[in-house]
């Protein structure tokens, strides 16, 4: 197992790098302060992004993208949630999505749907799952019929018509494709009664509703999508008719480990922001990394990002080199990944002291960042509860 990264990922990520300290460090804290979350979407950071590859890395070369391995994407959302981790959960929606277009579209609807997103650097995704009544359930087993997502898809002739209202939606205003999660069968439990669409904005009967306020990720765009008898053609189903959420468990656990990814990323922000504090802060005649209380808590923050770091790219590499692995393993990479970066982020308010909660401090927007990351990507309480479940001898595999 090798971990030496290769030429074409050190220069991806010192690419990055530099993008995220020239052009997203200076702005974040500023776009973060926008009261109007509808007009805090940071528009010319995607173009520079996209003009550098960013947004198509997850496609492959074959279709016109820039065929980033997994560990690629791995570091680049680490990468870019260092800056921002509203922005990075833009990008990580939209490389998810984009790996789904080359993984489950037919070869007609990559026709269709592929180009316009190659071309346009404004062309992003979302997932339309979560709904006001289900949530991180609909990754749970459960055999009630009545669990799960609600918005339903009816089909008339060559066409299915939509109701129903999503919420908490990534990219949800922004989009220009979303990756629609129905239920056409309400007889049947989740996982055999769902079906997925490629639904485009503006389509007749789909709008968006309010766009959500935060506390955290707030150059983000997260919104409610409202279905009213919006007719969309069967030829962008996804896949088979009641195969939705199946099909989707081929791809789901690589979006649980881009988000343990960007909280690598906020974590590492906190650390460098407490570490030069300590640094520069004198306190009894000498600056208070000198002082073992600081010093202990600095060092509890690399040895959890470096432990962090060592299971995401261990699994990453595993995936690239087609490797099997405990499929448990992203979904508690997510879980002590977020969790560590939240720890990190409260250490560094500690060692900041009195100053870390001011509004021109910056590690008060990394811990409200860094906050957030208990939700993204699924509960936590739902993934150790899944993890158990398997480990208790529960086919769990497709959930």
């Amino acid at each position: 197992m090798d971990f030496q990264l290769s030429e074409p990922q050190l220069a991806i990520r010192e690419m990055v790098r530099e993008f995220v300290r020239r052009d997203v460090i200076p702005v974040a804290r500023e776009r973060d302060r926008i009261p109007d979350p509808g007009e805090a979407y940071p528009w010319d950071l995607v173009r520079k992004a996209s003009r550098l590859g960013l947004r198509t890395l997850g496609l492959p070369e074959s279709l016109g993208g820039r065929g980033g391995d997994f560990l690629t994407l791995l570091i680049v959302c680490e990468e870019m949630a260092y800056g921002d981790l509203g922005l990075a959960e833009s990008f990580d929606t939209t490389l998810s999505w984009s790996q789904v277009m080359s993984k489950l579209m037919t070869e007609e609807q990559q026709a269709r749907f592929i180009p316009p997103f190659l071309e346009d650097d404004t062309f992003m995704l979302a997932q339309g799952l979560t709904e006001p009544d289900a949530g991180s359930d609909n990754l749970l087993p459960n055999e009630d019929p009545r669990a799960g997502v609600s918005t339903t898809a009816r089909r008339e002739g060559d066409e299915w018509v939509i109701n129903g209202r999503k919420h908490f939606i990534a990219n949800g205003e922004i989009a220009k494709l979303v990756f629609l999660t129905t239920r056409t069968d309400s007889a049947r439990i989740i996982m055999e009664g769902t079906t997925l669409f490629a639904v485009p904005a503006g389509a007749p009967g789909f709008t968006t509703g309010r766009v959500h306020d935060k506390m955290g990720q707030r150059l983000a765009n997260n919104a409610e999508l409202i279905f009213e008898d919006c007719r969309v053609p069967d030829a962008n189903r996804i896949g088979e008719v009641n195969g939705g959420l199946r099909s989707l468990g081929r791809v789901s656990f690589a979006n649980v480990l881009k988000t343990a990814g960007t909280a690598l990323g906020v974590a590492r922000a906190a650390y460098d922001a407490a570490l030069r504090y300590a640094r520069e802060r004198v306190q009894g005649s000498r600056p208070i990394i000198e002082h073992q209380a600081v010093g202990s808590m600095l060092a509890d923050m690399l040895m959890k990002i470096e432990a962090s770091r060592s299971l995401i790219w261990r699994l990453g590499w595993a995936v690239d080199h087609q490797l099997d692995f405990d499929p448990n393993l992203p979904r508690l990479a997510k879980v002590f990944s977020c969790e560590m970066a939240v720890e990190v982020s409260i250490k560094a308010l500690e060692i900041f002291g009195g100053a870390g909660i001011m509004k021109d401090s910056p590690i008060e927007k990394i811990h409200r960042d860094a906050v957030t990351l208990l939700h993204s990507g699924g509960t936590h309480q739902m993934l150790r509860l899944k993890v158990a479940r398997a480990l208790a001898g529960e086919d769990v595999k497709g959930w």
